[in-house]
């Protein structure tokens, strides 16, 4: 609070006022990346999980239709890009700070640099753009989706970690538990706090909950927590709306996965532990990817629009060198539009980039 006292400036109100209102706007335009699939509206997060999926011709099929949407839209999201780029830019120099990114730092908010070195040599290369998000390794599943399967979950982790269980019921039954196709605009999963009712709201992509699994019972974790909190009153102010777990909610997370796992054959266990670490490790190079185009874009705000589409094409053919000459680069390109952490940065979770990854 001190430092953004420091930093407060009556002249950056309008600027952030409009940049709450372009956030907003970023929602309903990704929101508008819904293309049909047999005969259904398929969701931004829906296309997620098809891309992860273990069959090729959906794989591209998704990518396809997606990249159509994103493609008729990309003067719309280009005109976003450059507005929020010099608002920012404007809101640094009124407070006194060279670029947004010593902004947010000063503010103690901001990611610090990080050089992108090389990529993780381990990574499974993508050899076609609607590779990117295939894991290699496959799916071994250990729950149903959707109500089902998270019914078939609390079951489960009653033996092993009931207080998570009993949360996870909870809001099962306020209906406390968002899934993509009620709301589709976000694509992210995360724990909301709504301080009237004093409880927590997941939203989660449970379409491939077995390859969220630590995640969701992290976010529950956090959950319980911030409940536990303000009955005791033992934390007055909780962090903002968003709540991201915090090391002791994935320890708690990965101890009941393992618990569970546990249960399992050796060779299940196996099976499903190489998978998550595969996509663990993809993800981090990716996070990785993703803050380093976000802090280049707000230290070079100047930058042309083909400049900024160059750069992030640059990341992408280094972490999967295999798509270099595919000939698809102007649609690897626009992908730097669907990430979020650029346009929601207040709501962009904190950096889970470990040393490995550089």
């Amino acid at each position: 609070m001190q430092r953004r006292l420091e930093l407060y400036r009556e002249s950056n109100l309008a600027l952030l006022d409009r940049l709450r209102e372009l956030e907003h706007g970023y929602l309903h335009l990704s929101g508008r990346l819904v293309f049909q699939r047999c005969g259904q509206d398929c969701s931004p997060a829906e296309a997620r999980h098809l891309l992860g999926g273990a069959d090729g011709v959906i794989r591209r099929a998704a990518w396809e239709a997606r990249a159509a949407h994103v493609a008729n839209l990309r003067l719309e999201f280009e005109d976003m890009v450059d507005e929020v780029l010099a608002l920012r830019e404007q809101v640094a120099r009124n407070a006194d700070q060279p670029t947004w990114n010593a902004f947010r730092q000063a503010r103690g908010e901001g990611l610090s640099p990080r050089p992108w070195n090389t990529a993780p040599a381990d990574l499974s290369v993508a050899r076609q753009p609607w590779d990117i998000a295939h894991c290699q390794e496959e799916p071994c599943s250990l729950f149903g989706e959707g109500e089902d399967g998270l019914d078939e979950l609390a079951d489960t982790l009653s033996y092993h970690a009931p207080r998570l269980a009993l949360l996870l019921r909870r809001l099962l039954l306020h209906g406390l538990l968002e899934r993509p196709r009620r709301a589709p605009l976000l694509d992210m999963d995360a724990c909301f706090w709504l301080p009237r009712h004093g409880l927590p709201l997941l939203k989660l992509d449970l379409q491939a909950m077995d390859d969220r699994l630590e995640l969701l019972l992290a976010l529950v974790a956090r959950g319980r927590h911030a409940m536990a909190s303000v009955a005791g009153h033992t934390g007055n102010c909780l962090p903002g709306l968003v709540l991201w777990p915090r090391q002791e909610d994935v320890q708690l997370a990965r101890s009941a996965v393992d618990a569970m796992l546990a249960e399992l054959g050796a060779t299940r266990a196996t099976a499903f532990r190489r998978r998550l670490d595969a996509l663990s490790r993809r993800e981090e190079a990716e996070s990785l990817s993703r803050e380093c185009w976000v802090w280049w874009a707000h230290e070079e705000p100047g930058a042309g629009r083909a400049t900024r589409r160059r750069r992030w094409l640059e990341l992408q053919l280094r972490l999967h060198p295999g798509l270099e000459g595919c000939g698809l680069e102007e649609s690897v390109a626009d992908t730097h539009f669907l990430q979020g952490d650029f346009f929601l940065p207040d709501w962009a979770p904190p950096s889970r980039v470990v040393e490995r990854a550089l």
